[in-house]
């Protein structure tokens, strides 16, 4: 499990829940580059490094399937196996604090502050 920071945590949480869109999420990460990158801890600069470049490929999907970019980090900071982006995971659960995020009705719930495990399958 990668250890965010809260801020980076909330930020991530509400993108994946759809608070935040693409858009705004990447918006913030690239402010947290430019602004406070040489501050942040060795987990959050892991996560931003690794953010572009799933971004990237994200970008480079002629599909533009989101919910792949999604499983993709949710895995990540899961510090669950690397997925392609030609593996379809779209179901995911994230909880912090007792607040559950999950985009499909079966996935389990876990610790505070972690993201879940979540049964993942093709839509």
């Amino acid at each position: 499990m990668l250890g965010l920071s809260n801020e980076i945590f909330n930020a991530l949480s509400r993108y994946l829940s759809a608070d935040w869109s693409i858009d705004t999420f990447r918006d913030y990460v690239v402010g947290l580059r430019v602004d406070k990158y040489e501050l942040l801890a060795v987990a959050d600069r892991l996560f931003l490094d690794e953010f572009e470049g799933r971004y990237a490929e994200y970008c480079d999907l002629s599909s533009n399937n989101e919910q792949l970019l999604k499983a993709s980090l949710v895995s990540y900071v899961r510090g669950e196996a690397s997925t392609s982006p030609t593996t379809p995971l779209i179901a995911w659960s994230f909880q912090q604090s007792g607040a559950s995020v999950e985009s499909s009705p079966s996935s389990s719930a876990g610790m505070a502050g972690t993201i879940t495990p979540a049964q993942y399958s093709m839509v």
